[in-house]
């Protein structure tokens, strides 16, 4: 018979002797209280319960509740009661709003602390009460992101596709959807296995139809049809489906690569970089031309709700690793010549750079996002006329995605892709190089220019009053340029 106590206990602090593994957040999870608190005695660092409910009523919560507090840590509430699970729409917000009011009101719990797990259950069963519950959990996640200040939700993803085990082509799509339309309404974490997430735009559209039939209970017949695609699934020779999942390898290089960054797929990233160098000239033109395409349809797809962030760590991955073969390849390019007291002319492309990245540079012109696109309206606007912009324009091995060279400023807008931790350290050494060459450089993100337009429009006014200007004459005839 196991120890459970004993066990939680060794693992955690064998973790916990691990200076990388400690700092990481740890959920404690069991069904008996007892390992919980056994547990919560190892962490080091703010840990997860995983769970609590009012299943064995108020005393009972309110006594668990208050150790996980002392404790320090956050808490998973599940939507259970003394009368059983929670089922219906009704009876989850019932749940969650009475637990809500227990602990921040008598216990004292912080509401930034406390997820809830609304209860994701198994649709499709062929049992018509079942057919509402993924649309009763989205509908109560809504509910408790705008009636309960601050709690956040969770769910346990693979139980929603039981009915479908032994089916992983099904599965995954189910739990893409399901996390697409959840996330939506304001899911913020779940249980899933991140490895078998299909990206949601690639679910073929005859399954993606019948899924979201299934899952948004959209036509009555919805299992049925869908229970008679999955059998034709199973039904396929394995060694086709094979064939067909490495199709894409007949693909030009550019379309492997792309493929392989959308994919998070490391395997074949040696070879395609290999015979991508016999193609280009250069090997900043790979990074700059097929492997940023590539990252740019992540970036789209993880801003759009159809990629999660574990497929857009692996998809970061591909390109780490891609960028490290390529890295004994780069020739440093000399860093344009901007001497002591010298004003920046026109043509501040490095030389050497400059053709590798006009193409890349025109493309994002060609392309621009809807933030890109209100900044530019806005600096083309009478209210700005006196001071001239370049859009997309290269400063060194840069491209910057606004200059003001007169005013020596960049605007730079950033997408989620850049919030990921390896972007991020490229876009800090990206800001330093070019404030060593006396740039100031201004950075917001997509949301803050679509959420909050007018506070970042009249920061870039601020900004550009109070920067000095160099009268270039080479600047001053110049014609502003449209996207």
């Amino acid at each position: 018979m196991l120890d459970s106590e004993k066990a939680m206990t060794k693992f955690l602090n064998l973790l916990e002797a691990e200076p990388d593994i400690a700092k990481l957040p740890i959920m404690i999870d069991s069904s008996k209280w007892s390992v919980i608190e056994a547990g919560l005695k190892c962490l080091q660092g703010k840990g997860i319960v995983n769970s609590i409910s009012l299943k064995e009523g108020e005393k009972v919560f309110k006594e668990h509740a208050k150790k996980v507090l002392n404790y320090g840590a956050a808490v998973i509430v599940m939507a259970f009661d003394e009368k059983g699970q929670a089922d219906t729409f009704e009876r989850r917000i019932e749940i969650c709003k009475r637990a809500y009011d227990i602990l921040t009101k008598e216990v004292g719990f912080p509401p930034q602390d406390i997820i809830f797990d609304p209860n994701i259950l198994a649709i499709a069963t062929g049992m018509s009460e079942h057919n509402n519950y993924a649309v009763d959990y989205i509908e109560a996640t809504r509910w408790i992101k705008q009636n309960l200040p601050l709690a956040k939700v969770s769910g346990g993803v693979s139980n929603l596709s039981f009915s479908f085990r032994g089916n992983d082509v099904v599965r995954e799509a189910m739990h893409s959807a399901f996390l697409y339309h959840a996330i939506k309404a304001g899911m913020d974490m779940g249980i899933v296995n991140a490895g078998q997430l299909v990206v949601y735009e690639e679910i073929p559209k005859d399954l993606l139809e019948l899924v979201e039939d299934v899952i948004l209970n959209r036509r009555p017949d919805a299992t049925e049809r869908l229970i008679e695609f999955a059998e034709k699934i199973k039904r396929q020779d394995k060694v086709h489906i094979e064939e067909k999942k490495d199709e894409w390898r007949n693909l030009s290089v550019e379309e492997r690569l792309k493929h392989a960054l959308i994919k998070g797929i490391t395997d074949y990233i040696d070879e395609d970089i290999a015979e991508a160098l016999k193609k280009y000239s250069a090997p900043l033109e790979i990074i700059e031309g097929p492997l940023m395409a590539g990252m740019n349809v992540v970036g789209d797809l993880f801003g759009a709700g159809k990629m999660f962030l574990p497929q857009v760590v692996k998809s970061a991955r591909v390109m780490k690793k891609a960028v490290a073969i390529l890295e004994p390849h780069l020739a440093q390019p000399p860093a344009p010549s901007l001497r002591e007291g010298e004003l920046p002319k026109w043509a501040t492309a490095d030389k050497e750079s400059y053709q590798r990245l006009n193409e890349f540079a025109k493309n994002h012109r060609d392309n621009p996002t809807k933030a890109e696109m209100i900044i530019w309206e806005f600096i083309k606007s009478k209210q700005l006329e006196k001071f001239k912009f370049r859009r997309q324009h290269i400063i060194g091995k840069y491209i910057a995605d606004f200059v003001c060279l007169d005013r020596k400023l960049i605007i730079e807008i950033d997408g989620k892709i850049h919030q990921l931790p390896e972007n991020k350290e490229s876009d800090e050494i990206r800001t330093k190089w070019l404030e060593s060459k006396g740039f100031k450089v201004i950075r917001f993100t997509n949301d803050q220019v679509l959420t909050d337009t007018q506070n970042v429009l009249n920061k870039i006014v601020e900004i550009l009053i109070n920067q000095k200007s160099h009268k270039l004459l080479e600047y001053k005839d110049d014609k502003k340029s449209s996207p």
